[in-house]
């Protein structure tokens, strides 16, 4: 069931892909940096204080209908850090860190009425992602003594988002986003978490 869902959001993307104007001319010109903190896959009831991670990433991407309506694609990277147990008993502690790429279609407010470039745009984004997710032992046993050992697992997800871009110097903005994973059919119950990331960074037009 899974793969033949993946099939059918990726054939969907294709077909609407096929409705782009003919006149259309996406190209590259943008290239962020952001980093931010991401909900990872701790559960909130034994991690406490170990529930969100560092998390940096690049996008790539340009105008695809005019200046207002971008593509994008990107990548980015979270690993949870923990290296000793969970002090909770009868728990096996897994240290958990994910590999994401994906990509995303914009559309910022960027100028007024009369045509002139606004300092402050606002925008919204969709898309969608592959999470690849590797889970480390650390240490621990269940009720009945058994340990863990390391496993992997990947699942896709709907991304929504909303973005703040301040104009800097040249050809530099400053970025501020919120995100929101949603995932699609996960193979494992844990990579259903609730997947928010608050970033901030900057991006350069070329």
């Amino acid at each position: 069931m899974r793969f033949s869902n993946r099939f059918i959001v990726s054939g969907l993307f294709i077909f609407l892909l096929g409705f782009l104007p003919l006149s259309a001319q996406p190209d590259v010109s943008l290239l962020s940096l952001k980093i931010g903190s991401i909900r990872n896959l701790q559960d909130a009831s034994f991690a406490e204080n170990n529930q969100r991670s560092l998390y940096p990433e690049l996008e790539i991407g340009g105008k695809l209908l005019n200046p207002s309506v971008r593509w994008s694609a990107y990548w980015g990277f979270w690993d949870d850090g923990i290296s000793e147990p969970l002090p909770v008993a009868d728990l096996i502690t897994y240290s958990y860190s994910s590999n994401v790429v994906g990509a995303r279609i914009t559309y910022a407010f960027s100028e007024d009425q009369s045509g002139r470039p606004l300092p402050l745009k606002l925008g919204f984004f969709t898309g969608y992602s592959h999470h690849f997710v590797e889970a480390q032992y650390i240490a621990g046993g269940d009720f009945a003594g058994e340990g863990g050992e390391d496993f992997t697992g990947e699942f896709n997800a709907f991304d929504f988002g909303v973005q703040l871009s301040f104009k800097l110097r040249g050809a530099f903005n400053l970025l501020i986003e919120m995100e929101q994973f949603i995932p699609i059919n996960p193979e494992l119950s844990l990579l259903n978490t609730n997947r928010r990331v608050y970033k901030t960074g900057l991006n350069f037009n070329f």
